[in-house]
C-alpha cells in the first residue's frame, strides 16, 4: 500500500484529516498508531550540602575516575527526573542506580546513615570535581 499513500500524498492527507492519524495502508492492515508522549523536560536539581560532604570523602575512599561517562549520564538523568517518580519507584531506582555505582567506583563501603540519592548526589558532584562531567 506505501506506493498508493505516496501517490499525490494520499498518506499524509490521510494523516492530517483523519482522527486516529493513519496512512492508508495503516486502514487496510488494521493497524494501531500509538503516539508518543511529548519528552520530559529535564529539570536541573540543586544538590544539598551535605552532598558536597560526603563528595569530597568519596573523592578520598573511591576512585570516582572509573564511573563511565554512560553512568555519570544516567545518574544525571535520574537526579533531574525523580521529582516526577512515583515514591516506590523512585526508592527502588535509585537503590539500583546506588549499588551500581558503588560497585563501578570501587567503593568499600558507604558512609553510614547515607540515603541512596544522597550518595547519588555525591556521586554526581565528585564526578564532576573529578573532571568528568
Amino acid at each position: 500500500m506505501r506506493p498508493i499513500d505516496d501517490l499525490f500524498s494520499l498518506g499524509v492527507i490521510l494523516i492530517i484529516l483523519g482522527k486516529r492519524e493513519k496512512r492508508l495502508g495503516d486502514w487496510v492492515a488494521g493497524t494501531l498508531v500509538v503516539q508518543d508522549i511529548a519528552p520530559t523536560v529535564n529539570v536541573p536539581f540543586v544538590p544539598s550540602e551535605q552532598a558536597q560532604t560526603v563528595a569530597n570523602q568519596l573523592r578520598e575512599l573511591a576512585d570516582v575516575s572509573r564511573l563511565l561517562p554512560d553512568d555519570f549520564a544516567v545518574i544525571r538523568v535520574y537526579l533531574q527526573r525523580r521529582s516526577l517518580l512515583e515514591t516506590k519507584a523512585r526508592s527502588q531506582l535509585s537503590l539500583q542506580l546506588a549499588r551500581q555505582a558503588k560497585q563501578a567506583i570501587a567503593l568499600a563501603e558507604l558512609p553510614h546513615d547515607l540515603s541512596p540519592d544522597l550518595f547519588l548526589e555525591a556521586v554526581y558532584l565528585a564526578y564532576q570535581q573529578e573532571g568528568g562531567g
